[in-house]
């Protein structure tokens, strides 16, 4: 970077003309870096809101999922004391729900592990 200030330091000091397109093509050789730098740390800036966020979006949802888990513990519960076969049809619907909600609850463990690796 700095070489290309000195190269237009010796071309000035020996009054060696240039064309005024070649001193702009050399400023900007010597002002994009610091544009870009620019550029990096804003991006970097946004990246770090967005990652706010997300982890805010993530946080909440654990935490509602929380809820959930206790529903279905709830549920389970009641499933464990059913000890009356005759009212095996009765309590099928309601068993069958419960295992739905328990393989949709596993892969809500599994999407919040793999959102998770994101930022880590």
């Amino acid at each position: 970077m700095f070489k290309i200030l000195e190269f237009l330091d010796i071309l000035e000091e020996f009054l060696f003309p240039y064309p005024e397109e070649k001193a702009e093509i050399y400023w900007g050789l010597y002002s994009r870096p610091i544009d870009i730098l620019e550029k990096v740390s804003d991006a970097n800036k946004t990246t770090s809101s967005q990652e706010e966020k997300f982890m805010n979006n993530l946080e909440l949802e654990k935490v509602k999922f929380l809820v959930e888990l206790k529903d279905i513990k709830h549920d389970f519960e009641n499933v464990r004391s059913y000890n009356d076969y005759k009212l095996v049809k009765e309590n099928a619907t309601f068993t069958m729900n419960l295992m739905e909600k328990i393989e949709k609850a596993k892969e809500k463990v599994k999407n919040f592990n793999e959102r998770e690796i994101i930022f880590k």
